[in-house]
């Protein structure tokens, strides 16, 4: 059939007419699943499970396997998902957030099992919230194999979402929270996070992809969070901003005997840690000529000057990192909760100039402070 031809009447009405059939076609694929699983016919066909069978025999993608064998799985207690499937107002996304919702319970309350019940009424409690957001029943989000999407619906209400559903099952199971940050380095440099994010940082999350969708209309979150750290480099990052001073002429005697600047490029950020294992006045860096003096002969105050914004980006330009070096003579080199610190101390006549300033560890910098108060 040639489509083109077809009046938007005719098309309209034809998708829609496909949509039902398919759904009724999916709920009738699971109904013959339980069967199969019932009767174990899959060993007849060589298969070990009914996962294998669906993947090896029939083709199915495993995310999509493993959907229908869930749904399959809850038909033994709630045989009503089948009705339910067939006319939309459950997907088989959500059935397994349901099935792992009642494995994440089972896990954290050791010889609990969640009643059939207790399935009966989440199904039914996630089909009527769906049916009271979607209103005239006009579906706008996908319905994927891995849940639908937020969308809008013709009438301003909102349809219902895998991430409404997950949290309705997580309520009603009294699934505990527990936050975790994993990260997982791949062998081409990429990393895969795993974070925990409160509601309304999650919020915000998804406020940023939203304003964002000029630039990419279909990002994923992790491509968000990748966005908006580069934003946030390029106000913030005294590295990356323009300064007014010439960092050739600039250039400490620090910087000058090591040959070159610290080859570390790692952004600071509060996961990086620092243990400094200095215990001696000879672990003073050797690029600094700091003039110790005992703690009596200290003025009570010394009058600070405000030190120039283009200043404070060149030096971190220059600078990079933590410039404190041991008495092997290797640096620092972190990147966390870097301070300016004068080379040669205001109270010994140290001016704000940048050849008399370097960037320091907060670790370092009071280690520094230390050792001058030792003498």
């Amino acid at each position: 059939m040639n489509l083109k031809i077809l009046s938007d009447e005719t098309l309209t009405e034809k998708l829609r007419d496909l949509s039902k059939r398919d759904l009724a076609l999916t709920a009738e694929i699971v109904s013959h699943i339980h069967e199969f699983m019932v009767r174990r016919l899959y060993l007849d066909h060589g298969c070990t499970s009914i996962f294998g069978y669906l993947t090896d025999h029939l083709g199915y993608p495993r995310a999509t396997a493993q959907n229908r064998i869930d749904a399959a799985r809850l038909l033994d207690a709630v045989p009503e998902i089948k009705e339910e499937l067939a006319n939309g107002k459950i997907s088989l996304g959500q059935i397994t957030l349901i099935s792992m919702g009642v494995r994440q319970a089972e896990k954290e309350n050791p010889g609990m099992k969640v009643s059939v019940d207790q399935k009966r009424h989440l199904v039914e409690k996630i089909a009527n919230r769906g049916n009271a957001e979607t209103g005239s029943g006009c579906l706008y989000g996908e319905h994927a194999e891995s849940g639908e999407k937020t969308a809008k619906s013709g009438n301003g209400g909102s349809v219902r979402s895998e991430h409404a559903s997950a949290q309705i099952i997580a309520q009603e199971l009294d699934i505990k929270i527990i936050p975790v940050e994993r990260v997982r380095v791949h062998q081409d440099g990429s990393v895969t996070i795993e974070v925990h994010l409160s509601k309304e940082e999650f919020e915000n999350l998804k406020r940023v992809r939203d304003l964002n969708t000029h630039k990419n209309h279909n990002a994923k979150l992790g491509e968000t969070v990748a966005e908006a750290a580069k934003f946030f480099l390029e106000k913030k990052d005294p590295r990356k901003l323009k300064t007014k001073i010439d960092l050739q002429q600039a250039k400490t005697d620090s910087i000058s005997e090591t040959g070159s600047d610290s080859n570390l490029e790692v952004g600071s950020g509060p996961n990086q840690n620092f243990s400094s294992s200095s215990n001696s006045k000879d672990d003073l860096p050797k690029t600094s000529t700091v003039a110790l003096r005992p703690s009596a002969q200290l003025p009570k105050r010394i009058q600070r000057n405000y030190i120039s914004v283009h200043v404070v980006r060149a030096l971190h330009q220059r600078d990079k990192s933590c410039r404190w070096r041991d008495s092997t003579g290797h640096f620092c080199g972190s990147t966390y909760q870097l301070q300016i610190d004068h080379i040669r101390g205001l109270a010994d006549g140290g001016a704000d100039a940048i050849e008399n300033l370097e960037l320091k560890c907060s670790i370092h910098n009071r280690r520094k402070f230390e050792l001058e108060q030792r003498q």
